[in-house]
């Protein structure tokens, strides 16, 4: 139960790092792109 808890945890924080990750990656992009 509790590692289930601790997996769901971690899935989401991968998930939250991996939309910050796309949208700096985004903003470089439309830097360049200027």
């Amino acid at each position: 139960m509790r590692g289930r808890l601790l997996h769901r945890g971690m899935s989401q924080y991968s998930r939250r790092s991996l939309l910050q990750h796309l949208g700096l990656g985004a903003a470089a992009f439309a830097l360049h792109r200027v």
